[in-house]
């Protein structure tokens, strides 16, 4: 694991290892990697590697989830820091849904449990279900020390959203619901009237309003149960997937080796600094990573089918073909169109979701030093970039369907993007204290990065985010 770099502390408080620092002078202690082991993996982070991603394209959610049980020492339980708790009982009343305690039983949920509950009521609830202390150390690397950056800031949202009427809040998540049903009816009469015309160009439109849609229904994964969920299984991928490879991977470990929308790319797309990334890999894959892309809705069905993995909201799905129907075209027609609408959706999803602000080499990415003790909310803002071009407050619209306001987003994902705004200046405010510089950066500059990021081999070595500014 590579060392604390530099304790964050407010502006009254000074680096724990007791000297003062130069931000332009990196010291010794200030980078380091922990050495790579035999073979050909690369570790940065220390943690237990999972031996599912080796599969790369073919790794699924559910290697990923069975690589957890078998690294995160919770026992068969759920796993909070250091305690093993028994949730069973609770599985009926809770709010998110049953569907993300079966997921999370038999894992360590730090990470989703503080980043998922802002109010007190869990953590109220959680000793009641206490089992016993976990005889593991936590597999992850990133703390939650209460007098830590993340746990403070978390604090302060906290009393900010209990502050917003309850009516003000209630109103702002029925605008997103707005939005999002009636992308999900625009997409639908849109693949009607591409058929009934034969326009491949209504096709292209169709295609965009379904991407526009399941970017918008992933607002929903993250929240209380909520149906709205389901408009993501029009593009042919699965709610219940992206559960686990967005919401419980690439939110909570962004840009590591845990993160699955990492691994699902490779080995074709790296976007992690690998010092041994050949040519084609670094800059052959700017050009063939849009292929990719086009696939993706295609490519995770057939893994499903592959891995006999399929549910019942997979027919949610055959709403798009049911609503090509109604045009009374051929069938071979209608199969040419639903493959168009299909392919165009996943190329504008893949292309504007990979490049909203992640993938960029200023960015931290596994193998890169972190520093910061290793807080929680330091690692998200380092492995997020602060991409302004598409942002909630002018646009909810564009909020809910580019991920706009990624970071506070990534910091606290169970908020509606209508609710975000509310919370950036109690965010801005704590950046503040501890004296983060978060540079903005357009969306022009997030997408031109991700390319440069797919052909960096050099980890850094000083912190993405300079903590003494």
């Amino acid at each position: 694991m590579p060392p604390n770099v530099k304790r964050a502390v407010p502006l009254s408080g000074e680096c724990d290892c007791g000297q003062e620092h130069d931000p332009d002078h990196v010291h010794e202690h200030d980078h380091g990697l922990a050495a790579a082991p035999a073979g050909s993996r690369w570790h940065g982070l220390g943690w237990a590697y999972p031996k599912d991603r080796d599969k790369g394209l073919f790794a699924t959610v559910d290697g990923w989830l069975a690589d957890r049980r078998r690294m995160d020492g919770a026992e068969g339980l759920w796993r909070v820091e250091d305690n093993l708790y028994d949730l069973t009982p609770f599985m009926e009343r809770h709010p998110g849904g049953r569907q993300w305690l079966e997921l999370t039983k038999g894992i360590d949920v730090t990470e989703l449990f503080f980043s998922h509950h802002i109010s007190e009521t869990a953590e109220a609830l959680l000793p009641k279900f206490l089992v016993r202390p976990a005889a593991a150390p936590r597999n992850s690397p990133f703390t939650f020390h209460r007098d830590g950056f993340y746990m403070q800031l978390r604090e302060r949202v906290r009393k900010t959203y209990e502050n917003i009427p309850k009516q003000v809040l209630r109103d702002a998540e029925q605008r997103s619901e707005n939005i999002v049903d009636a992308l999900a009816v625009s997409s639908l009469l849109a693949c009607f009237l591409a058929v009934r015309f034969g326009s491949y160009l209504m096709g292209g439109v169709a295609g965009l309003l379904l991407s526009l849609t399941c970017s918008g229904a992933h607002n929903f994964f993250h929240k209380r149960q909520n149906w709205r969920r389901y408009y993501f299984e029009l593009s042919f991928m699965s709610s219940r997937e992206w559960m686990v490879s967005h919401a419980m991977s690439h939110h909570v470990f962004p840009n590591t080796f845990q993160d699955l929308e990492v691994t699902f790319f490779e080995p074709l797309v790296a976007f992690l600094p690998y010092p041994h990334k050949n040519v084609a890999v670094r800059y052959l894959s700017w050009g063939y990573c849009a292929v990719l892309y086009a696939v993706l809705g295609h490519g995770q069905f057939l893994k499903r089918l592959q891995s006999l993995s399929l549910a019942w909201t997979d027919a949610v799905a055959l709403a798009v073909p049911a609503a090509m129907l109604l045009s009374g075209a051929p069938l071979w027609d209608l199969w040419l169109m639903w493959t168009w609408v299909l392919v165009v959706s996943s190329l504008y999803f893949a292309m504007q979701g990979l490049s909203a602000g992640h993938h960029h080499p200023d960015n931290y990415h596994e193998g890169d030093a972190l520093g910061a003790d290793n807080d929680y909310g330091l690692m998200q803002l380092a492995a997020t970039g602060n991409c302004t071009g598409l942002r909630g407050r002018e646009s909810l619209f564009f909020s809910l369907t580019h991920f706009g306001d990624h970071r506070l987003h990534h910091l606290f994902p169970a908020v509606d993007h209508a609710v975000l705004p509310f919370l950036e200046a109690a965010l801005a405010e704590h950046m503040i204290q501890y004296r983060l510089k978060a540079a903005p950066m357009t969306t022009w500059e997030a997408l031109k990065g991700k390319y440069l990021q797919m052909a960096r081999t050099t980890p850094n070595w000083r912190p993405p985010i300079n903590l003494h500014q």
